[in-house]
């Protein structure tokens, strides 16, 4: 829980970006038109033949993890160069896992971020991936206690039930 009064940065969350690629543009006014500290992506549909001048918005880093093997899917995080990012020292031990952490600091508060998507149909069981989530934030807890801890994403099937057994509050914001 955040203390009383702390400033928060301005998170967005964008899913189903398919179009990414083609939408770059839209994005990077987004952000900025909106003032958009982090701003998470699910089916960025990124691949490795899209080299990071291509997916790169100027002001922002860029993180992210593309799905191998198929169509469609991958996630990514964009952090403004302000804050101080990086990716969260944890391996994911799955390729087929599209999960992706990454930290930063916010004034005098730490957040880990992680973005996380679920297919329709994975090829992985929903037991397996509860227990790389889990496996996650055990990790996060143990090297960084005093963060703040996000997980957006776009979850499908998965029950908010199966969320809150790990310990997370799970919040449905639309606008």
């Amino acid at each position: 829980m955040l203390p009383r009064n702390k400033q928060l940065p301005k998170i967005i969350y964008y899913t189903c970006s398919t179009q990414l690629a083609l939408q770059s543009l839209q994005l990077y006014y987004d952000l900025n038109n909106f003032n958009i500290d982090v701003c998470v992506i699910t089916e960025t549909w990124f691949k490795n033949k899209h080299d990071v001048c291509f997916t790169s918005l100027a002001g922002y880093t860029l993180f992210r993890r593309d799905q191998e093997g198929r169509k469609g899917g991958g996630v990514a995080i964009y952090v403004r160069h302000s804050l101080c990012s990086k990716l969260f020292p944890h391996q994911i031990t799955r390729k087929d896992f599209e999960v992706l952490w990454v930290q930063f600091s916010f004034f005098t508060q730490h957040f880990i971020i992680g973005a996380i998507y679920q297919p329709p149909r994975p090829k992985y069981s929903e037991t397996d991936l509860m227990s790389e989530i889990e496996h996650s934030l055990t990790n996060i807890s143990n090297v960084s206690r005093n963060s703040v801890i996000l997980l957006c994403g776009d979850f499908n099937q998965l029950s908010d039930s199966s969320i809150q057994q790990l310990g997370l509050h799970s919040l449905n914001i639309g606008l």
